[in-house]
């Protein structure tokens, strides 16, 4: 007794010393060493005994006790199967725990009472837990309040799926600790509810307790709506302090009650007098906290009642007007209530609802006039705390409920006016300017809105641009105009080269430079064909900054200029191609110089950066999409340029053969150069796949097997039998370096083996005889896909599932049969459904439970008696993977899935 004693205390001892080293180090090596062995002590079977002791003892060390009373939760969830006492003991020491910790309001209690409500739900042996707990906390006024902190966390445990409850045996378990008791705690909670006046501990754990349950779907809304709860809630909720939970038991009465109209309409009796009643009461409310409650309170219930609303809207006009006062009062509600003026204004615009809408229009002429003041307010003080976006769908909702033209009008003579409002000294004031920004701001809002009829006065508000002030907010507004705009210029000739000057002017000015080649982007991509002519000026600022600026603002720029370069002549083709890429090219024979790369006074990673950021912006001239009246020949631009290139990359590709980033750089590029030139290059990608299965072999980088997959694709022609069985030798390489991975490692080459399966599709995609030829390694594949299928690996399994898929499409197993070895096809079969049956609760909810589904249907309809037999045998022989009590809910899982 005494050595066991003393044994506790030195594993006490040492645990307590461990701890505090844990908090207390400054040493990283310690620190991951001490939670090693917290980790570790956690999984011993002492950690069961030791919690509980800490937990009993008068240590003044709370986060020790809270590590214990998480560590004991910890153990029921995923240890209670091994525990060596009586799991009732367990019980009784967790309620004792609770008693002695009833007058603390900490995570302790939190944890003890999320412990009990785990070990309710995952013991079998414990009979009635619910009924028990309550019989023994009701008999003891001080645990009142910790019974209802116990029973709020049933429902939610109930759906905590780290308990790992199978469907069926969740069922179950509801069935016994919710179902069989539901209306047993309806009444313990409607009696406490009424005795709760001046305990707000206790009122805070009911009105938790009521919202889980209720959320959980514990309870149906129409028990709550007809037992006294309902006067609890509807008292609570016109309370000046109401509890902000009480917000949310409403808020999810109303969204559990919208799917069926007889209990809708009997929660609407209840809770409208009351809502209608908080709404006169709106004005009078001090507290923000407060409005945020009714004003989230007041939106689910429009939301949610929206037809209704429509329908009868003398009835329920004070909603919309409660809704606008809180606006007014309190302006950061919109960002709650905006979600239901769009819903209106979406509905309002359908077919058979607008004949609604003239009743709305004040409404939203209001919402405008409060949100053009808000926004402009907003930004006057640099104010952050709306978020910009709620401005532009407000706009938008009141531009599509209100008359458009005249909205547009309105506008332009807004910003006229504004123009011409000078001060004495011919400038114009702060005030006007903030007025011009908020209209801007107003306009960049709707533009996606507006439509081919208004283009005349858009065309006059585009022509004032060049007028209005040159201030910060005001070229930012506009820039991202011009951008978003940039389609319909294009369709509608919209003053295309004054947009363009206007952002090329701010292209020098860091301030706005990131939005101006955003927006540059944008409009080069719709209106290039209309820029061609501004091609030298677009060059000279190219070469002027390609040293100067960042690197997404260079690369901006050139896709920018290619957007541009489709639509020039084939002789103009080479010159800018030609003066664009000079630099380039220069810049990248400096740094793959030995006498660069080998001066001290160089950096090798800013080496290895610029080179990165070269390779990049040569890819963008890759995939110019041309101009389908210009034919790719040998002597065409894009090959000229390409080779030019084309021995520095091989150089690069040398030269970098360690540095991932790169490499993958230059693997795109040639996958562009690729695309756009396909056998134009042949001859050259020959060489490159030759180079990149060897580097392949020795790095591992999954770039080359992105450009073998891509050449397949492009190249793999059975007609072109040079070219098919180069292909073929290569595919063979890649394939030996795969399978030469070692077993211990494989694990670390996930992104190797998925992009390996995926080239045996594509394999499979374009040459389909290639299972039947002489050269095919298939079987040797499938076997090796087989062990990987047992790796826990599920993006690999995908690429597999899919590989399967692809050989099984056309082909039946008859046919497999004479090329592969049948028992190789049994084995591929046997391992998916094996596949399937061990991880079924979890692929249930994945996309590769229906990609194993259909290939096992494909495997069906082309399959002969016997193998159809043995695949009957494998699904009824569930012997070998599951053990007994398993068994039902796999046959209910599998038998939902098929």
């Amino acid at each position: 007794m005494t050595t066991g004693i003393m044994d506790m205390d030195e594993n006490y001892n040492h645990l307590l010393f461990i701890f505090n080293s844990l908090n207390n180090s400054n040493n990283y090596d310690t620190y991951q060493t001490n939670l090693k062995w917290l980790e570790d002590y956690r999984k011993t079977d002492n950690a069961w005994f030791m919690s509980l002791e800490i937990l009993k003892s008068n240590e003044e060390n709370l986060d020790l006790k809270l590590f214990s009373s998480q560590t004991l939760r910890q153990k029921i969830i995923y240890e209670l199967q091994y525990l060596k006492q009586d799991a009732i003991e367990l019980k009784n020491s967790i309620t004792y725990l609770l008693y002695i910790n009833k007058d603390k309001s900490n995570p302790i209690l939190t944890q003890l009472c999320l412990a009990l409500s785990d070990l309710a739900i995952l013991c079998d042996d414990w009979n009635n837990p619910i009924e028990e707990i309550c019989e023994l906390f009701e008999k003891n006024t001080e645990m009142t309040s910790i019974l209802f902190q116990f029973l709020a966390y049933i429902p939610e445990e109930l759906n905590n799926k780290q308990l790992k409850l199978s469907e069926r045996k969740a069922k179950i378990k509801e069935e016994v600790l919710i179902s069989n008791i539901v209306n047993n705690i309806v009444e313990i909670l409607s009696y406490y509810s009424m005795e709760a006046n001046n305990n707000s501990r206790l009122k805070s754990n009911i009105n938790n307790c009521i919202y889980n349950w209720i959320r959980y779907k514990a309870i149906k809304p129409l028990k709550i709506i007809k037992s006294p709860l309902m006067n609890y809630i509807i008292k609570e909720a016109i309370n000046d302090e109401i509890d902000e939970v009480i917000g949310s038991i409403i808020n999810e009465l109303i969204i559990s009650s919208s799917t069926s109209s007889e209990t809708n309409k009997e929660l609407l009796n209840y809770i409208t007098p009351t809502i209608f009643e908080l709404s006169n009461h709106i004005k009078y409310i001090s507290s923000k906290e407060v409005l945020l409650i009714y004003n989230l309170m007041f939106e689910t219930y429009a939301e949610y009642n929206i037809y209704t609303i429509i329908k009868n809207y003398n009835d329920f006009k004070f909603i919309i007007a409660s809704l606008i006062e809180l606006y007014s009062i309190y302006p950061n509600s919109i960002e709650i209530s905006y979600r239901f003026f769009t819903i209106l204004q979406e509905q309002l615009n359908n077919i058979g609802y607008q004949n609604y809408k003239p009743q709305f229009v004040e409404a939203y002429s209001v919402l405008q006039e409060k949100t053009l003041n808000l926004y402009k307010l907003t930004s006057m003080n640099n104010d952050d705390e709306i978020s910009l976006e709620v401005f532009e769908v407000m706009f938008q909702n009141c531009f599509l409920m209100l008359n458009e033209y005249d909205i547009l009008d309105s506008l332009y003579e807004s910003l006229k006016n504004e123009l011409c409002n000078k001060t004495n000294q011919n400038e114009i004031s702060e005030d006007t300017s903030n007025n011009i920004e908020v209209h801007l701001f107003y306009l960049y809002s709707i533009i996606f809105n507006i439509n081919n009829d208004h283009q005349n006065i858009i065309r006059e508000i585009v022509k004032m641009i060049p007028y209005f002030p040159n201030n910060e907010k005001i070229n930012n507004v506009i820039i991202r105009i011009i951008g978003d705009l940039s389609e319909y210029s294009f369709n509608n000739n919209i003053e295309i080269n004054e947009q363009l000057n206007y952002l090329i002017s701010f292209l020098e000015n860091e301030s706005n430079r990131y939005q101006g080649f955003a927006s540059l982007l944008e409009f080069t991509k719709y209106c290039g064909m209309y820029l061609t002519n501004l091609l030298d000026e677009f060059c000279n600022f190219y070469i002027k900054v390609i040293n100067v600026y960042n690197y997404q603002d260079i690369y901006d720029l050139l896709k920018s200029i290619c957007n541009i370069l489709i639509y020039v002549s084939k002789n103009d083709l080479y010159y800018y191609l030609n003066k664009l890429n000079l630099p380039l090219i220069e810049k990248l024979q400096l740094l793959t110089s030995d006498e660069y790369i080998n001066n001290p006074n160089n950096n090798i990673n800013n080496i290895a950066y610029d080179i990165q950021d070269i390779i990049s912006y040569i890819s963008l001239f890759f995939t110019i999409k041309l101009n389908e009246e210009i034919d790719i020949s040998e002597n065409h631009p894009i090959i000229e340029l390409y080779n030019n290139y084309h021995s520095i990359l091989v150089r690069i590709l040398d030269l970098c053969q360690n540095d991932e980033n790169i490499v993958e750089e230059i693997c795109n590029c040639y996958i562009e150069i690729m695309n756009n030139c396909t056998y134009h290059i042949y001859p050259t990608i020959e060489n490159l796949l030759e180079r990149i299965v060897l580097m392949h072999k020795n790095t591992k980088y999954n770039c080359y097997l992105w450009v073998f997959t891509q050449s397949i694709k492009l190249y793999m022609n059975e007609s072109k039998e040079d070219i098919y069985y180069f292909l073929l030798d290569i595919f063979n390489k890649f394939t030996e370096t795969v399978f030469s991975i070692n077993s211990n490692e494989i694990m670390n080459y996930s992104h190797v083996l998925e992009e390996y399966f995926h080239l045996c599709n594509q394999i499979i995609i374009e040459s389909p005889s290639y299972v039947f030829n002489d050269q095919s390694i298939i079987s040797e594949i499938l076997n090796f896909s087989v062990k990987c299928l047992d790796l826990n690996l599920n993006k690999v399994r995908y690429e597999i599932i899919d590989f399967y898929s692809e050989l099984f499409n056309s082909r039946n197993v008859n046919m497999l049969s004479g090329v592969i070895n049948y028992d190789i096809i049994k084995n591929v079969i046997k391992s998916t459904i094996n596949l399937l049956i061990e991880n079924i609760e979890e692929f249930l909810s994945t996309d590769l439970s229906n990609e194993i589904s259909s290939l096992l249907l494909l495997i069906y309809d082309n399959s002969n008696e016997e193998l159809l037999d043995i695949i009957k045998e494998l699904l009824l022989d569930y012997s070998d993977l599951l053990s007994t009590e398993d068994i039902d809910d796999v046959i209910e899982s599998f038998t939902k899935f098929v």
